[in-house]
């Protein structure tokens, strides 16, 4: 993998074992003969010797947080100045990449700040995740998350243990 992909400082690293595994369709996602055959612009360029553009493109793809994708997108960003074609590339990567980042923010937001129901009630049955209340006859329920501290857990089982005699 050329250098600047990221290596062991971003979420996936490239350089170390086969990178084209680690992403889905990497053979056509990342720098190599695959990727040559969808631009034929770099076919028989050295992956090293892509185009700033081009690396943008792919780090966009599958690194947009990178800090490898920073330094290039700064790069295209002063290139593309006097450069309208240029220009109206890194447009449209810098949109792909904000509409990525803005999709994942708000899934995170979706799953960790919306209101939660909360739910009590007598256990009837069990089956497998599935949870049947008492209270909800014919209502199955599964775990979204599961809170509760140490001290509930022990005050639990000592309720449920047998009393000593001595």
């Amino acid at each position: 993998m050329p250098s600047w992909m990221p290596g062991e400082d971003y979420l996936i690293n490239f350089r170390k074992g086969d990178p084209y595994i680690k992403v889905d369709e990497g053979y056509a996602r990342l720098p190599g003969a695959g990727y040559e055959a969808i631009h034929p612009e770099l076919e028989g360029l050295d992956p090293e010797d892509y185009p700033d553009i081009a690396k943008l493109r792919i780090l966009g793809d599958v690194a947009p947080y990178s800090r490898e994708f920073q330094k290039i997108a700064a790069r295209v960003r002063i290139d593309a100045k006097n450069n309208p074609d240029l220009e109206a590339e890194y447009g449209r990567i810098a949109e792909q990449v904000r509409q990525t980042k803005e999709s994942t923010l708000q899934v995170a937001q979706r799953h960790f700040n919306a209101p939660v129901d909360t739910v009590e009630g007598t256990v009837k049955s069990v089956r497998g995740m599935e949870v049947e209340l008492k209270e909800f006859p014919g209502r199955t329920f599964r775990f979204s998350s599961v809170g509760g501290s140490m001290a509930d857990l022990t005050v639990d089982i000592t309720r449920s243990l047998p009393a000593r005699r001595t």
